[in-house]
């Protein structure tokens, strides 16, 4: 799929949690692309851009990002910015991390999903599409690391997905967490090493910071996850 100028509508923009908003975009045309890709969107009259992962799946009729407003910086002020009706200049899709470098000729393989952060993005497009779309019947873990329970979004969503998909569990572990949380405590590779005695017969798709991802890597290599079943996205 070759990446287009487009011209996007902002449909609306709503607060999620924390820092975190969610932004819709419509297009007047059907674009195709896959679970995990980007966009890139252009932020200022210079022609600046900042790319943002999707959060929406191919079958959904519009185009959701999910970004974290902490930094402040260009891409941030610009969106918070935005308003329903806006035009906004993007160049769609781009991107490589998708779930058909696995799924397609693999139907029953463990698929391990873990994100940290606001690394949680495609893969929640991933994961809908894996179990909705394409009717994925293999297991699907998500693990996902954060700091603070104020944080969280799509909790709801992920149990509705689990009641919905036997074949589906989600894990999502604190490492700065209160007196409010039962579940699991600390970085999530300590919440993996858990969770599994071996990944050997996986695939595992990991996005979050450089550091998390090369600690994720080595753990999965480790417990018997061949490095060609391994597949990563950088936020940095």
């Amino acid at each position: 799929m070759t990446p287009q100028q487009l011209t996007a509508t902002v449909e609306y923009s709503r607060h999620l949690a924390g820092n975190f908003l969610s932004l819709a975009l419509r297009l007047d045309q059907k674009v195709e692309y896959e679970a995990g890709q980007y966009l890139s969107l252009q932020v200022n009259p210079e022609g600046e851009r900042r790319s943002y992962s999707l959060a929406s799946w191919p079958s959904q009729p519009k185009l959701e990002l999910v970004v974290d407003t902490t930094p402040m910086g260009k891409g941030s002020k610009f969106i918070l910015g935005l308003k329903p009706g806006d035009e906004v200049p993007i160049l769609f899709p781009l991107g490589r991390f998708t779930i058909e470098q696995t799924v397609g000729t693999v139907i029953d393989r463990r698929l391990i999903f873990i994100a940290t952060g606001s690394g949680i993005v495609p893969l929640r497009s991933m994961i809908h599409s894996l179990l909705e779309d394409k009717q994925y019947r293999g297991p699907v873990d998500l693990h996902w690391g954060m700091r603070f329970q104020d944080d969280l979004f799509w909790v709801q969503e992920f149990e509705n997905l689990a009641t919905s998909f036997s074949n589906f569990k989600f894990d999502i572990s604190l490492s700065k967490a209160d007196d409010r949380w039962h579940a699991c405590w600390g970085h999530v590779n300590d919440c993996l090493v858990k969770h599994y005695q071996t990944f050997s017969g996986g695939s595992a798709f990991i996005c979050g910071n450089e550091v998390v991802i090369a600690d994720v890597a080595k753990l999965l290599a480790k417990k018997g996850m061949p490095p060609s079943q391994i597949f990563h996205e950088q936020f940095f």
